[in-house]
């Protein structure tokens, strides 16, 4: 007897980006302001990104990504609210940084002794002339 699995309801059209995107972006068509799409479209966002490396330093990126999410889903997102979700990645990976940066500062601090620790004491002995 074979098994009985559900089908989906339309067909996938980017293997890349895969179905959840798919549905992501059907998701994102029924929201009706752009701060309620602004989670979902910096996942959406990240989730292209590692998809399409050869976009990271593209000039219009922001415009291709809004026709890719056209091209899939039929919602229509303004390149604006991508080119702002953009930025909030941008921020975050910049602040990921600097917090990576200090925490290296930090703990070099800490491995590092006091110059005044590790400087061997004088000698009273040897400096005494008499």
């Amino acid at each position: 007897m074979p098994l009985s699995c559900p089908m989906p309801s339309s067909a996938l059209l980017n293997r890349q980006l895969g179905r959840n995107v798919q549905l992501l972006i059907d998701a994102l068509a029924e929201m009706p302001t752009p701060e309620e799409r602004f989670p979902y479209l910096r996942s959406l966002v990240a989730h292209i990104e590692d998809v399409r490396p050869e976009w990271a330093h593209a000039p219009g990126k922001a415009e291709m990504m809004a026709h890719l999410v056209t091209q899939l889903g039929g919602a229509v997102i303004d390149p604006e609210e991508i080119r702002v979700a953009l930025a909030a990645r941008a921020a975050d990976a910049a602040l990921a940084a600097e917090t990576f940066e200090v925490a290296a500062v930090v703990e070099a601090d800490e491995a590092a002794p006091d110059a005044a620790e590790a400087a061997p004491e004088p000698n009273d002995e040897a400096s005494d002339p008499a």
